[in-house]
C-alpha cells in the first residue's frame, strides 16, 4: 500500500502524508510507505527502530517528522496511537468485553509478560550484572517518572542484601551525584523506552566519570542501552499512551527480581545475613 493510499484521510497525520506524498524525496517516501503499511504496529517502535526498519537514518525520520509539522518522533507516533487505523478498529473498542473476560485476558496477558522476560533474560547477562553489582563501592538507582518508582525499589532491594544502594529520581540530583562516581561504583539506569532525555543526560555524566552502567529498558536497542556496559531487556510493547501503565512496571520489576536472586547466589551467607538483620530491625513495627 503506498502512502497516497491512507486508510482514514481525516486524522491530521494521515492527511498530511497522503497530501505531501508527491514532494517527498526518496527517503521521506520510504519513511512514509513505512509507516503507512505497519501503522498498528510502529507505536510500539522507538526511532532507531523505526528507520531500521525503514531503511534510513534516525536524522532522516526526526526531519520527516518536523516537516510534517510535529516535533519529533514521539509525537507522530501519539497522533497515531489516538486515532484508529480502521473504523472497524474504531467500532471494536466500543464493544467492551465482559468483566470476567477482561480479568482472564489480563491474567493471560501477564503470564505472557513473564514467560517472555524470562525468555528475553540472558542468563549471562543477569550474573555479569549481579557480578558488577555486588562488587560496588556505591549503587546510584536513576529511573523517570513511574520508572522511578522501581528505581526506588530497586535501592530498597539492593540494599537489604547489604549493598550500598540509594535511589535519585530527580534529574539534577541525578546529574549531581553521577558527577561524583568512579569506576567502583554502579548506576543502575531504568527505563520503559530507553529514550527518556533526563536519564540519558544522566548516564552521560555517569559515563564520563567510568562508572560501570546497567539499564532496565525494553528496547534493546535505544539511546540509554548505547550508554549501558550492560542491557537487561524486558518484554513488553509500549505505546505512548501507555506511560506508566502497570505491565511496564511489572516487566520491570521481573527482571529486579531475578537480579536479586542472582546476587544472593553470589553473596550467599553474606547476603542472608544481611536479609535477617533487615527483617529483625523492622519486627516491632508490625502489630
Amino acid at each position: 500500500m503506498s502512502a497516497s493510499e491512507s486508510i482514514l484521510p481525516e486524522s491530521p497525520v494521515r492527511l498530511q502524508i497522503r497530501s505531501r506524498y508527491p514532494s517527498f524525496t526518496k527517503k521521506e517516501r520510504a519513511i512514509a510507505d513505512y509507516l503507512n503499511e505497519h501503522e498498528e504496529s510502529v507505536i510500539y517502535l522507538n526511532v532507531t527502530q523505526c528507520a531500521d526498519a525503514a531503511g534510513v537514518s534516525e536524522a532522516s525520520v526526526v526531519r520527516f517528522c518536523q516537516k510534517l509539522g510535529l516535533r519529533g518522533y514521539q509525537e507522530l507516533k501519539l497522533m497515531l496511537a489516538q486515532q484508529p487505523k480502521s473504523m472497524e478498529a474504531k467500532a471494536n473498542t466500543e464493544e467492551m468485553p465482559s468483566l470476567q473476560r477482561s480479568f482472564a485476558a489480563k491474567t493471560m496477558a501477564y503470564q505472557q509478560l513473564v514467560s517472555n522476560t524470562l525468555g528475553l533474560s540472558s542468563e549471562e547477562h543477569l550474573v555479569e550484572a549481579a557480578r558488577t553489582l555486588a562488587q560496588a563501592r556505591l549503587i546510584h538507582c536513576y529511573g523517570m517518572g513511574a520508572s522511578g518508582y522501581t528505581a526506588l525499589d530497586a535501592a530498597y532491594q539492593l540494599s537489604r542484601l547489604g549493598l550500598h544502594a540509594a535511589a535519585f529520581i530527580d534529574p539534577h540530583i541525578q546529574a549531581s551525584v553521577a558527577a561524583n562516581l568512579s569506576q567502583q561504583d554502579v548506576v543502575l539506569g531504568i527505563s520503559v523506552s530507553g529514550s527518556t532525555k533526563d536519564l540519558i543526560s544522566s548516564l552521560s555524566v555517569a559515563r564520563e566519570y567510568n562508572a560501570n552502567i546497567i539499564v532496565i529498558t525494553n528496547y534493546q536497542r535505544s539511546p540509554a542501552a548505547r550508554l549501558a556496559d550492560i542491557v537487561l531487556t524486558a518484554a513488553l510493547e509500549v505505546g505512548p499512551l501507555d506511560g506508566g501503565s502497570i505491565s511496564s512496571k511489572v516487566a520491570q520489576l521481573v527482571l529486579l527480581d531475578l537480579l536479586v536472586v542472582s546476587i544472593i547466589d553470589r553473596l550467599g551467607l553474606q547476603a542472608q545475613d544481611s536479609l535477617r538483620r533487615t527483617a529483625n530491625a523492622v519486627l516491632d513495627k508490625l502489630v
